[in-house]
């Protein structure tokens, strides 16, 4: 250990401080650690919405016009424009498409109900054993179901001579034109009814079981053209099979 006041020692620090150790690096400048990079930044910098920002309102599913046409129109018996606005209304209606597949359905179904009803109509009428008809439209040999009443008669009932009936067409005797002849005017052609009810059955006039009656026409239907007179055999009691002979 050297001492202080040794002669060998080495000259004390001015200051009594030592100087700084300079280390094994070189004072800088020194390079940037890492060259700048040629890829895009992750985000790019704002500018954000400002607080409160509105999002669009969602998606809103709309009911098709079709599905409600089809179903109104199959409520009132418009099967026809029911099932074509149902069609549509199935092809507008898939998922994700619009509301309103269950009425054109509906339609469907009432349009059904709807054809059954009338093909059960049409069926009951074809059945029926009486079919009415227009009081200018009776030809002979039309058989009656029941005897029609009233002083002005639009229509009659008509039924298949094999069925049982009250009355029968002998004839239809044509009035020429002119004035409105009445009752006296049409008792004039009295007679002829009675020639045709012979010429229809050859023993109607002598069975006691049958009338000849006369349908004439009215004054308002004679304004509108109507000039037949009809001769109708009427019997006491129903008969089935025609008297003609």
């Amino acid at each position: 250990m050297s001492h202080p006041l040794d002669p060998g020692a080495p000259p004390p620090y001015p200051g009594g401080h030592p100087p700084p150790y300079p280390g094994p690096y070189p004072v800088g400048p020194y390079p940037a650690p890492y060259p700048p990079s040629g890829y895009p930044q992750p985000y790019p910098q704002g500018p954000y919405p400002p607080p409160g920002y509105a999002y669009p309102p969602p998606y809103r599913q709309t009911t098709s016009g079709f599905a409600v046409a089809s179903l109104v129109c199959g409520a009132v018996g418009g099967i026809l424009l029911s099932v074509i606005f149902g069609i549509i209304a199935l092809g507008k209606t898939k998922p994700g498409g619009q509301r309103g597949r269950g009425m054109a359905i509906g339609g469907f179904v009432l349009s059904a109900v709807w054809a059954m009803v009338i093909a059960v109509a049409i069926a009951f009428a074809a059945l029926s054993s009486t079919h009415p008809v227009s009081a200018q439209d009776i030809k002979v040999g039309d058989c009656f179901a029941e005897l029609p009443t009233g002083n002005r008669i639009s229509s009659v009932n008509t039924v298949s001579c094999d069925r049982p009936h009250v009355a029968e067409v002998a004839g239809v005797v044509t009035i020429p034109d002119g004035p409105f002849p009445g009752d006296y005017g049409f008792s004039a052609y009295g007679k002829q009814c009675k020639e045709s009810l012979a010429s229809y059955s050859a023993t109607a006039l002598l069975d006691p079981d049958i009338d000849l009656a006369v349908m004439k026409p009215t004054q308002d239907s004679w304004q509108h053209g109507d000039r037949a007179m009809v001769c109708v055999a009427t019997f006491t009691n129903k008969r089935t099979g025609s008297i003609k002979t």
